[in-house]
């Protein structure tokens, strides 16, 4: 008992689900109570040792879900509309079985595969929808067209678009009189 508490007592807790840690956690500190009792009986021992070594072998790594994450945020980037009813039903099925997973602490490396690969064939299953989907108000507005293909003249006394030339030649100039000013008063002050 001593020997295996000593090799497993270092384990790293998140790297293990939730679930099969907190019975390891349990078994350790069984094991540990009954390695300090000097009165425990070689029964006591032997159960505390067969206990721990199941749970030690029970213990269930924290599958990596990125690949799962990513599938999830390319598939909630599909718009509905785009796709047959059907086949997009069948997509937020899946979509909400891999939500499930991904949201379960306790999913095994087998159930975060399965939602992966089911979400993957409801993905390649769409069908796109060949009802062209048409716009209730005309999405180019034709003044600014025409705008465009009018032509500028040599003579067209037209006003410019205002693009704030005028506001920096303002300011600049207003900061010359001010220093011109503030020269001139100290040039008094001096004389």
């Amino acid at each position: 008992l001593r020997s295996f508490i000593a090799k497993v007592e270092n384990i790293v807790e998140k790297e293990y689900t939730p679930a099969t840690w907190t019975a390891f956690a349990a078994a350790l500190e069984t094991g540990n109570k009954v390695l300090a009792n000097e009165n425990a009986m070689q029964e006591e021992v032997d159960n505390a040792y067969t206990n721990l070594v199941k749970a030690y072998l029970n213990l269930r790594l924290v599958p990596n879900k990125d690949k799962l994450e990513d599938l999830i945020n390319q598939t909630k980037a599909l718009v509905a509309a785009n796709y047959t009813a059907d086949t997009w039903k069948n997509l937020s099925d899946a979509l909400v079985l891999a939500e499930n997973v991904m949201s379960n602490e306790n999913a095994t490396s087998e159930e975060v595969t399965n939602a992966e690969t089911v979400l993957t064939k409801a993905v390649e299953g769409l069908v796109v929808n060949n009802t062209p989907v048409t716009p209730s108000t005309p999405a180019v507005d034709n003044t600014v067209d025409s705008a465009v293909k009018t032509p500028v003249n040599s003579g067209d006394t037209t006003a410019s678009v205002k693009t704030g030339d005028e506001s920096l030649t303002g300011l600049f100039g207003g900061i010359t009189l001010l220093s011109i000013a503030g020269a001139v008063l100290l040039k008094r002050k001096e004389n």
